[in-house]
């Protein structure tokens, strides 16, 4: 925009500061417009964030509200910052910075898909830890049973594909990080399909790998919201504040970019003046509202179906929210989110409620489709069958025994006719009795019953 129509900017213009924010800058005269004149400019455009929010916040709340609460969308946790908060840094060139702002009223947030990067991240890293962290690819023996810790693990790793749709945190390239999870079970998955003739075992730990570290998304049953300010702390007080970010030796990083740098780093004279960029932040003590909606899978006939319901093991929606509560309130709290989260900025801090402990995973019991990967192999004799199958009537949870009912049902079609044939055998026809009752409600809707 002309520098002229800058000076002219009416002040009804200000009732939509994220217009002023991204879009009214003096390009035609910028260096003056960077040094002397930006200052006053970002404070109108604060002002304005201000003024705004004082007149149409509560109302928008108000629907914002009602809206969330006709879509089942549930309030997960109110944090509030720290310290300052940046988030959206690059989304404004002509500034060299930039902030996140609601496009209509200009109030900050948080956007809902770095909030879901933030969890995800956060509960991935977390199976390093607690009690059975997922061990990495070593000198294994493969003659010996899976140990209980990796079968524990695996199901750690497919709870939280099925929460968030998938695997994916990687190093980046050239990074001296220790492996990422979805690194780790690679390596295991890499090193098995490498053995000629696994046991039936291991080949179950396989098959899990290979599902674990496919490319399919399962879509996830948790969505996140964007997180909003709360209504009485955003209008306590101004919500943004201004800031200055001072780079030094700027001649000396541009030499860089050369192939023979020029500059040389300990000739201070050489290294050109300062260069302070002023910009806007978030202020101390602003509190968010983080909303999810958690969606549990109803079918049960289609592959990302049944791996959902049985990593899920039976776990509802408040179980896995009290999860994601955990690690959303471990990242805002270890990690921060937005922008410059190494110099102190984008911590957060929850109002209320305990801290998660690190490692925390699924409950004590296995994950079914795991456990009955493990219990059922393929290639028993009929006898040994039989007596799997009469043990996990009597000894296994509904959950597990659904899971192995299941597998029989696909491993041993053959032994299951076998066993219909039997009509003067009770045991036989108790066996076929449980079959029928533990797989029918694959059988109807495809719904759970």
């Amino acid at each position: 925009m002309p520098r002229t129509q800058l000076a002219i900017v009416p002040t009804v213009m200000l009732h939509s500061p994220t217009l002023v924010f991204d879009k009214l800058h003096a390009y035609d005269d910028f260096v003056d417009f960077k040094t002397t004149q930006r200052d006053s400019w970002l404070m109108q455009v604060a002002g304005g964030v201000k003024a705004s929010a004082q007149s149409t916040y509560q109302g928008w709340y108000k629907e914002f509200a009602q809206a969330s609460s006709d879509a089942q969308v549930d309030l997960l946790l109110v944090a509030s910052t720290e310290w300052r908060l940046v988030i959206g840094w690059a989304t404004n060139p002509g500034i060299e910075t930039g902030l996140t702002l609601n496009r209509l009223y200009g109030f900050p947030y948080l956007p809902g898909s770095a909030v879901k990067g933030l969890v995800h991240r956060v509960a991935e890293l977390d199976l390093l830890e607690g009690a059975n962290p997922l061990p990495p690819f070593g000198e294994a023996s493969f003659t010996a049973a899976p140990s209980e810790n990796l079968i524990a693990s695996l199901q750690r790793c497919g709870l939280v594909r099925a929460i968030f749709g998938s695997l994916h945190v990687r190093r980046p390239d050239g990074s001296d990080l220790p492996p990422t999870p979805l690194e780790h079970l690679e390596a295991w998955k890499a090193a098995l399909a490498a053995q000629e003739e696994p046991t039936p075992e291991w080949s179950s730990i396989l098959a899990r790998l290979q599902v674990l570290c496919g490319a399919e998304n399962l879509g996830g049953v948790a969505n996140f919201f964007d997180a909003v300010p709360e209504p009485q702390s955003l209008l306590h007080q101004a919500p943004l504040q201004p800031d200055v970010l001072t780079p030094h030796y700027s001649r000396y990083y541009k030499d860089l970019d050369r192939t023979r740098p020029t500059v040389n780093p300990e000739d201070r004279k050489e290294q050109g003046d300062v260069n302070p960029i002023r910009f806007l932040a978030v202020r101390p003590g602003l509190k968010f509202e983080f909303r999810i909606r958690v969606r549990m899978p109803r079918s049960l006939t289609d592959g990302p179906g049944l791996e959902q319901d049985g990593a899920l093991g039976g776990r509802g929606g408040d179980a896995i929210r009290e999860l994601l509560r955990g690690w959303l309130t471990r990242g805002l709290q270890e990690y921060g989110i937005g922008a410059k989260t190494a110099a102190g900025y984008g911590y957060l801090e929850p109002a209320a409620g305990p801290r998660l402990p690190r490692g925390v995973g699924p409950a004590p019991e296995l994950d079914p489709i795991a456990y009955a990967a493990t219990f059922l192999p393929p290639k028993l004799p009929m006898g040994i069958l039989a007596q799997k199958v009469d043990e996990a009537r009597t000894k296994l949870t509904k959950a597990q025994q659904a899971a192995v009912a299941r597998r029989l049902s696909e491993l041993y079609p053959d032994a299951v006719a076998a066993w219909r044939k039997q009509k003067k055998k009770p045991t036989a026809q108790e066996r076929v009795a449980w079959l029928e009752a533990m797989t029918a409600p694959l059988g109807g809707s495809g719904e759970k019953p």
